[in-house]
Formats: structure tokens, sequence, C-alpha cells
């Protein structure tokens, strides 16, 4: 009798401990229509409804285009990052994404900043989201429950932010 309620204790603890194991990751975008410009490299994912566009950040300048927001890739944040574009970030009508940011956004979004001010960030975040509206601002940070390793869990990460884009109110 007592090694029957150890063997239940135990059953019900393995089942508990490998329930935590299985993956709540999304593997589909399943939101409205999208068009987002990248400033940088375009995401190698195909997603169904969604439509990269690689812009230059000084033609933003003249005209904002229709987008439903703007990605900043990494390999662009010495450029991006220059006090010249806060008006840009500010002004446009909808959220900026700066992908593989992990350090302060107040390097963008703030005068008087720049990324080496922060590069003793410990930050894990994988993209951090701006945007300007009437009453404020809107700051959104995306960090992986675990560290990013594979196709999949970068996969994931990005319908994450496009869901975040689909439900954003502008």
């Amino acid at each position: 009798m007592k090694g029957s309620i150890k063997f239940g204790f135990l059953l019900v603890l393995l089942v508990y401990c490998f329930s935590g194991c299985v993956s709540n990751k999304e593997e589909y975008y399943k939101g409205r229509p999208l068009e987002i410009a990248v400033v940088g490299t375009v995401p190698s994912y195909n997603f169904d409804g969604v439509n990269f566009v690689n812009v230059n950040i000084d033609d933003l300048f003249k005209t904002y285009g229709y987008y439903d927001a703007l990605f900043v890739t990494e390999e662009t944040f010495s450029k991006t990052s220059e006090d010249k574009y806060i008006d840009l970030y500010r002004s446009l009508p909808y959220p900026t994404f700066f992908i593989g940011l992990n350090e302060a956004i107040e390097a963008f979004v703030e005068e008087g900043f720049s990324l080496r001010d922060f590069e003793e960030s410990q930050s894990v975040s994988f993209a951090q989201g701006y945007y300007k509206y009437d009453e404020g601002r809107k700051y959104i940070t995306f960090v992986p429950p675990e560290p990013l390793e594979t196709e999949e869990d970068y996969h994931s990460i990005y319908i994450e932010i496009l869901y975040t884009i689909d439900g954003f109110q502008y």
C-alpha cells in the first residue's frame, strides 16, 4: 500500500514536470493582413498575409507610406540611432520595432543618448517597440521566455510581434 502511494505520487510528479515542457509557441500567424516597412534585413520567414517591404529610412521623411509597422534591424542601429531620426520615430502613424535591440530604446527615441551609453546593458530582449500617440508613448518589449536558440524560437517571437501589430490601435 505504502509503495503504491509513493508510485502514484511519483507518477503525478513526473506528469506535472513534463507538462511544463510543452511548448505554447504559435506556429502560424492568423491575424489581419499586414504591410511592414523594414530598414535593414527583411525577416527570412514567410507569414500568410504579411508583406515585408525593404525601405530606406531617409525616404520615410518624405513619405511615410501606408504601413502597419516599421521594423529596424540590428545591422542598421548605428545609423538609425542618430538623433536626426528621433522626430521620424515620434511622428510615424504606426509603431516602430527595433529587432535585435537589447540595449535601452532611449538611444533611438530620446535626444542626447547613443548606443554607447548602454553598452553594459544586461537586457535579454529580442525586440523593442515604440509608438508616440496624442496622449503619450507606448513601449513594448519582447523578452523570450528562454534564450532564442532555434529557428522555431525566432519564428515564434516574430509571430508574437505580428499579433501585437495586429491588435494595435492607432
